[in-house]
This record gives structure tokens, sequence and C-alpha cells, in this order.
């Protein structure tokens, strides 16, 4: 039989690329993107979504519209039990976030986490919090890429990676991070799904989010 790979935005912009199949194997199919691929060749081909975060990053799509059946094998605590996954241990720093607004989408905006994650009580939280994580490897989440610029300025991270870098600089900061037994890493965006580096011992979530999915994928990282 013909394997072939291919990723889902070229089958979006160009669909007609799809090559025919018996069977469709979507890697991440909660992301809302995949949806377009899936509708193009259902009927056509059996699908098959594999994902570790089954819960649909598009809330007016849920995972059931597109696929009749799961199946978890596996769940978090079987794999925490197993010795496959860390027990999470979890800190709530007492911010003051009564100023966060949404957005339409459900989806709190960035220019209200901007002002409500710039302030020097919440800056000096987050140098506090690092001071007790000491040397220990942690990757830090922004919701902006101003925000990581700022968190990154006053020295609460190694490491930076966002989306508006050069990607050969982009790829220096996130290997030197991964080789760095001590490294923080501050990122918008850029190191959820997909991103692997086993040695993280802390995850700080300096943002706030409403999607389910994406907070399960930060907190995924360690």
């Amino acid at each position: 039989h013909m394997v072939s790979f291919g990723m889902v935005q070229t089958y979006n912009r160009s669909p007609h690329k799809i090559p025919e199949a018996e069977l469709t194997i979507i890697d991440d199919c909660h992301i809302g993107n995949v949806r377009k691929v899936c509708d193009e060749v259902t009927g056509k081909t059996f699908i098959i979504g594999a994902t570790a975060t089954p819960i649909s990053a598009s809330k007016k799509h849920p995972l059931n519209e597109t696929f009749d059946s799961i199946v978890d094998p596996i769940q978090i605590p079987e794999l925490i039990d197993q010795g496959f996954l860390s027990k999470p241990v979890y800190h709530l720093a007492n911010l003051d976030l009564s100023g966060l607004s949404l957005s339409s989408k459900g989806e709190y905006t960035e220019s209200s986490q901007n002002q409500s994650f710039s302030n020097l009580f919440s800056l000096d939280t987050l140098r506090s919090t690092l001071e007790e994580i000491g040397n220990e490897k942690a990757i830090i989440f922004t919701p902006s890429v101003e925000m990581a610029e700022t968190v990154a300025k006053i020295g609460a991270g190694d490491y930076i990676a966002h989306s508006e870098m050069p990607e050969a600089q982009k790829d220096r900061e996130i290997l030197g991070f991964k080789a760095d037994p001590n490294g923080k890493i501050v990122n918008c965006s850029i190191l959820t799904a997909g991103f692997d580096e086993p040695d993280i011992k802390h995850v700080v979530l300096y943002r706030a989010t409403t999607s389910e999915a994406l907070y399960l994928q930060m907190v995924g990282r360690g």
C-alpha cells in the first residue's frame, strides 16, 4: 500500500492535492483547521483523528460534528499512576484580573490581558514565583508578543520565542533552552501543541484563557 503525508494547511489551500485513500489519519484533530479537510474527504475515506487533547478548539464545532465515536485507550490519571506523566502540583497567584474583557469569540482580549499582566504588582509576583522555582527548568506563557518582550526585559526568562522573531533566531533560543538544564523560556503561542521538552519542571501561565483545549495544551508541556 502507498502512504502519503501532507500538511493540513496545504490541503486547506489546495484540496485538489488531497490523495485518494482508503484511510485518512489526522493528527491534532482537535484544532479547528482540520474541519475543511474532513469535509473534503468525508464519504470518500475512513477517517481517524488522533489527539492528546480530545476537546475541540472551536466551541461552535465540537468534535462529534466530525467524528462518530471516540476510542480512548488511556486516561491521564492512569498515565500518572504508571509513571509516564508527572502528578501536577498547582500554585495560584493572587492577581487582580477583574479588568479582563471578552472578545466576540469568547476569549480574553489581548489588550485587556496586556493591561492586567503589565502592572508592577503582577510583574513582581512573576519575579517572586521564578525565585521560588530557583534553578529548575521552566516555561512561561504570555498573552501577546508585547508581554513576552516585557517579561524577558525584566529578566524573567533566559530565552524567548514568539512569532515576530526571525526563524533562525527563534530556533537558536529554543535549542538553547533545550540544552540548558536550568533554563527558563518566555513564549507567546509558539511552544504549545507538539513542543516536547521532558526536563521542564514548571509551567507558568502568565496569561488567562477561556479555552480548555489551550489550557490543557499549555500545562501539558510539563
